[in-house]
This record gives structure tokens, sequence and C-alpha cells, in this order.
């Protein structure tokens, strides 16, 4: 019949009963009827309670070991030879500091303690295994006292717990690596939901000033520790220059040749740092950079920029390791910045371009004539609200039909084009210059009065004079210029009447003989 798993209790009450026992076999022969009968009765007895002890020890799943007051192992049950490797055998009369205990000094220590009558109810503490292993118990100890009240032998129950402990450490592991998981996962979520608003607002940029600000201010966002620039080649891809920079601006050159940066050479993201050797770009100057990390801004297939971020040793950088710019998710974050910044600028650039063809004349680079009238009823109705002048120009080029007969068309066009080009230098920033139609011409100028207007005009006149235009190598004739003046409001009130007087000056000034200026004298309402 299997029996139960004894209990602490059960355990001491048997151990209590045996030492009854002892004790009775001790008694002097005159308290014994039958000497022979006695005896025989109590070794009966007392092999039989053994046996039934032992059954009751090797069945229990506890560890049960009984020791006497030195320290010397009395009973050692099956759950404790499974845990330690050892028989009974091999450790029954030897101290368990010696065979047992990783740290036997403490061991020791806890005997002396238990026998001196300091009360030590539970502890944990480690086996050294027959083949090495440690096993963590978790032991409940209870003295036997004799007659004198001092401790005659020590109990000592326990559990090996040490596959619960190792369950606990992985449950507590993993419990960590959920919550990092967890923590990433919210950082990449933010951060691609960064991305979403960035690439929203760089649908709606107009130009190209606006995408790179709204592009660094969300790249800062996402890398909050860096430093770097955003940097556009130019039409010619003869230079890259930064135009916006944050964090040391002295770390990278503001313009460089774009064949300076190892990302363009290479065509993808250059990285280098402790774990991704390589040579630095030659625009990186300045102190020692830890980490430096260049995009290049790529759109169909064409490279139109640069994204560089730099990063120092810091402490901050210790304590927010995952705010790193180049861990692995960030450098993948900001490649994908790139890509949608390169893109946004590449549609503005796109635009940009349909836009300066549709109001610019392929030949010159000159506005035309449709945007110089749009231009100049803006311009009207401003100096109408501020009570300001608004002068105009019209001109053409004398006896241009000859230019084509004696160059052919193409010396024509070459005469026009560098006429274009004298123009857009001669003029401010806020003049509006247009081809008007064939070779004649507007010039509009915001805030210029009737007299500077002629002024402007007669600077025009000269400065062609000495513009020297080649064609199939060979120099051309001088050009020369009829010029007609009028000005809001001395001259003409509305954008029609001033277009008609500045003709009819010019249709004067040819008339008198060309390579002239002539101002409208009469007021055209």
């Amino acid at each position: 019949m299997k029996m139960q798993e004894m209990t602490k209790e059960q355990l001491i009450g048997e151990i209590a009963a045996l030492k009854r026992q002892v004790t009775e076999l001790e008694k002097p022969e005159e308290h014994q009827k039958d000497k022979g009968t006695a005896l025989r009765i109590s070794d009966e007895q007392f092999a039989a309670s053994r046996a039934f002890n032992d059954a009751i020890l090797d069945t229990a799943a506890s560890l049960v070991i009984l020791m006497d007051r030195e320290g010397r192992i009395l009973r050692f049950n099956f759950a404790c030879e499974k845990a330690a490797g050892y028989t009974s055998e091999e450790v029954i009369g030897q101290h368990l500091w010696d065979i047992l205990s990783a740290d036997p000094a403490k061991a020791r220590e806890r005997i002396d303690n238990l026998v001196g009558g300091k009360n030590i109810s539970t502890y944990e503490d480690f086996w050294i295994s027959k083949s090495g292993e440690k096993r963590l118990i978790a032991w409940s100890n209870t003295v036997l006292l004799n007659k004198e009240d001092k401790v005659e032998y020590i109990v000592g129950t326990g559990i090996d717990i040490t596959e619960r402990r190792q369950a606990e450490a992985e449950l507590k592991e993993a419990n960590l690596k959920l919550v990092t998981w967890v923590h990433e996962l919210e950082m990449r979520s933010a951060e691609m939901s960064q991305l979403s608003e960035m690439g929203e607002q760089l649908q709606s940029c107009q130009n190209i000033e606006e995408a790179c600000a709204i592009s660094v201010q969300y790249i800062r966002k996402i890398c909050p520790f860096s430093q770097g620039a955003l940097y556009l080649i130019n039409p010619s891809k003869e230079l890259a220059e930064a135009v916006q920079q944050w964090g040391d601006t002295t770390s990278s050159e503001r313009v460089f040749v774009p064949l300076d940066c190892w990302g363009i050479r290479r065509g993808r993201p250059h990285l280098v740092d402790s774990l991704h050797p390589g040579l630095k770009c030659g625009h990186i100057v300045g102190p020692h950079v830890e980490q430096h990390l260049c995009v290049p801004m790529l759109a169909h297939g064409e490279a139109i920029g640069i994204l560089h971020l730099n990063l120092y040793s810091s402490e901050a950088d210790q304590e927010n390791a995952e705010d790193r710019v180049f861990s692995e998710n960030k450098a993948q974050v900001i490649m994908a910045a790139a890509e949608d910044i390169a893109l946004a600028l590449s549609n503005l650039y796109l635009r940009e371009s349909l836009r300066q063809q549709s109001i610019r004349d392929i030949l010159t680079g000159l506005f035309n004539r449709r945007y110089m009238q749009e231009s100049l009823e803006r311009e009207l109705s401003r100096a109408e609200r501020e009570k300001i002048p608004v002068g105009v120009i019209m001109f053409d080029i004398d006896n241009f039909k000859d230019f084509n007969d004696v160059y052919g068309h193409d010396g024509g066009d070459a005469l026009l084009h560098q006429l274009g080009t004298f123009l857009l230098k001669k003029t401010r920033g806020g003049d509006i210059v247009c081809r008007y139609g064939g070779e004649e011409f507007v010039v509009v100028l915001p805030s210029a009065s009737l007299e500077n207007t002629r002024i402007r005009a007669e600077e025009i006149r000269k400065g062609v004079k000495d513009l020297l235009v080649y064609h199939l190598g060979k120099p051309m004739r001088i050009c020369t210029l009829s010029l007609g003046v009028s000005a809001f409001p001395e001259r003409a009130t509305t954008s029609e009447s001033l277009i008609k007087s500045a003709d009819t000056a010019l249709y004067s000034a040819k008339s008198e003989g060309r390579d002239r200026v002539v101002v409208a004298d009469n007021i055209i309402a």
C-alpha cells in the first residue's frame, strides 16, 4: 500500500515516539517484570517504528535531513539523495558543510545558532550536488530537545526550488524583453507617425525653402540628440550647399564638392562609427565625430541633396541609448525620411520648372507677355493703395529684320538670347522684364517715377550698344534700341493705358531716327 506524504508534524511525532521507545529500553531492570520479554517487545516495536519511519521519509516529496547537535547527518531521505546525487551511506555521519553546503561557514554558523537557541525557521541555501551542480533549497528547521531542554537533534525539511527560480528568472527576463519590445514598438510607432506628419506637411509646401525647414524640424524631433545639415546640390552638380543646419554648425562644411561625400560616391547611406569602420566624408571638419551618417537624397536616380547627421559621445547618449542617432532602427527611419524629403523636393523642382516654363520665354529667359500683364495689374493695385508710382519702358531692336537677313534666324535668336541675359543682369530683382512679342520688350519698374524710368531707359540703351554678340565664332554688328517711357499715375491710370502710352512713345522714338529714348507727353486715362 502506497503511503501518503508525511507532514512535518507527523515526522516530529514519529521521531518523538522513537525517542520514547529508546528511553524505555534504557530503564533499570527493577522496573521490568520480564526483562527478556520486555527487551524483545521493545526491539520489535523499535524495528517496526524505524521501518515505518523510513518508509514515510523515503516516500516524502520534501527533502528531510536529521542531524545531531554537531551537524552530523543521521538521516537522509530519498528526496535528498535525488537532489544531492549522494546515497545515504555516502553522507550519513559526515558534517553537512563538509559535503553538501556551497557556503560551509554559513552552514556551520546556522547549526551553532540553532544549538545556541536562536530561531532560524526558514532560509534558502545552495547545495553542491555530486555532479557539481548547484541546487537551491528552501529550508525549514526544527530542533528536538532532550530532558534538560537542550537541543539534541535538528530536523530540516526542504523543497528544491532550483527549477522554480530558474523559471522565475526566465519569466522576469521575458517580461523585461516584452517591456523593451513594447517601448521600441511605441517609439517606432511615434517615429512613423512623425514621418507621416512630415510627408503630409511637405505636400502642402509651396517652395523649396518651406520644404527644407519642415524637414529639419521633424528630423530634430526624430533624432533629438543629433546635429547636422540638409544640403542641396546645385543644377550644375558642382556644389552642395547647406540650406538648413542645426546643432554645431562648424562640424561640417557649409559648401563642398558633392564627391567629398561618401554617400554621394556610393549612391547609398554612408555610416561611420565604432561598429561600421570607414573613412569619414571630406566635408566633416572640427572635433572628432564619434558617429556620422550621410544619406544621399535621390529622386528618379538623380542626387538632389544630402541629409547629414552626426553625434558626439555624451552622458545623454549613454542614458538614452535608444535615442542614439545611428542605431539600426534610427538609421532606417532617417533613410525613410530622406526618401520622403527627396521626393517632395523633386516634386517642387518639377512644379517650379513647369511654372517657369508657363511664365517665361524659352529663348530669352525673360517673363512672357501674360505674366507681365498679370504682374502689372498687381503692381498698379498696390501703387494705388500705397500712393507710389510705377514706371514702364517699352522698346524693340532697331532693324531686327536686317539681323535675320544677314546672320539668319539662328543669328537673330543668338541676339535675342544675349539681350535677355543682359536685361536680367541690369535690372533689379523686383523689376519685371518680359519679351512682349518678336523683338519687342517691356520693363515694369515698381516705385519708379517718370524721370527715374527715363534714366533707367537711357542706361539700357547705352548698355546694349556695348553688347558684343558672337555667332558662329564671329561678332555681329552693334545692336541699338528705340525706347518709349511712361509712368503711373503721371501719364496713365490703367494697365492698358500705361502700355499704350509707352507704345506711342516708342513709335515716336522710331519715327525720330531710332536709337533714342522718348518719354510719353500726353496723359491717357
